[in-house]
């Protein structure tokens, strides 16, 4: 409930600009003391800018990303993105796929001899006629929202943590240099912390919009990701922070020759 109030207050603020306590506290149904609450989470986080009587959205790279909306942007950068992630992908490998856009175009694009697992549902649909793919799918309460159909609760958690995988792909809403990889959802979060604790690799996928962004849950911080594959736009000073985690950069796409 709380991840969903943020998100629908961040709504309320990016359409209409400044709104006052009362308000928002009537539109999402809580009283003016919760939404003060909200507010200061909201504001620790740079997404917004308390003023008096009310909030502003900050003008910072660290704004919320992304709401449903904008899920189809980047889409160039997230093809390039998988193609790299597919060279990583051997026969014979074990492989958990997670939740998420990027993962999805990776799964279009594998046709390799190996197992796969996923807690996704679009994911495992888009696998089903692919062949020499033997696939598991962890089941549990089907999640829907934003367009996004995942398998979490105790059953999905009990199911992954049977597995032992070689490599795992996972996506992320926000990639932050300080707080690691972050989702909106609880839930979601501790999906994802199970599945990189049964791995022996863990890889990232992430376009470079969703860097110095930040989500309201961290599910893991840089240093335990092994690799992280992005497009041609990450910076220099970007690079940087992705060595000092000792995280190995691949850039995908024609800008990263």
């Amino acid at each position: 409930m709380l991840a969903k109030r943020l998100t629908e207050i961040v709504a309320i603020l990016e359409s209409e600009g400044m709104v006052s306590v009362s308000n928002l506290a009537k539109r999402c149904n809580v009283t003016e003391k919760t939404i003060r609450l909200d507010l200061n989470k909201l504001a620790e986080m740079n997404i917004v800018n308390k003023v008096h009587g009310g909030a502003v959205l900050a003008n910072t790279k660290s704004e919320i990303y992304p709401v449903a909306s904008r899920k189809q942007t980047h889409v160039t950068e997230k093809c390039q993105i998988a193609v790299a992630a597919l060279d990583l992908i051997q026969d014979g490998d074990t492989v958990f796929l997670d939740a998420g856009t990027t993962v999805l175009e990776l799964a279009r694009r594998l046709d390799k001899n190996v197992i796969v697992i996923t807690n996704d549902a679009l994911v495992a649909a888009e696998l089903v006629d692919h062949k020499n793919v033997t696939l598991y799918c962890t089941g549990g309460q089907l999640q829907r929202g934003n367009g996004s159909y995942i398998y979490v609760g105790p059953d999905a958690m009990n199911s992954i943590s049977k597995y032992r995988t070689r490599k795992c792909f996972v996506g992320c809403s926000a990639l932050n240099f300080n707080y690691g990889l972050m989702v909106f959802s609880g839930i979601e979060a501790e999906i994802k912390k199970e599945i990189t604790r049964n791995t022996e690799e863990i890889i990232c996928l992430a376009d470079s919009s969703k860097f110095d962004r930040t989500a309201f849950s961290s599910y893991l911080s840089l240093d335990k990701v092994d690799i992280c594959i992005t497009d041609g736009h990450v910076t220099q000073e970007q690079k940087e922070a992705f060595q000092t985690h000792k995280v190995e950069l691949v850039v995908a796409g024609t800008e990263a020759q």
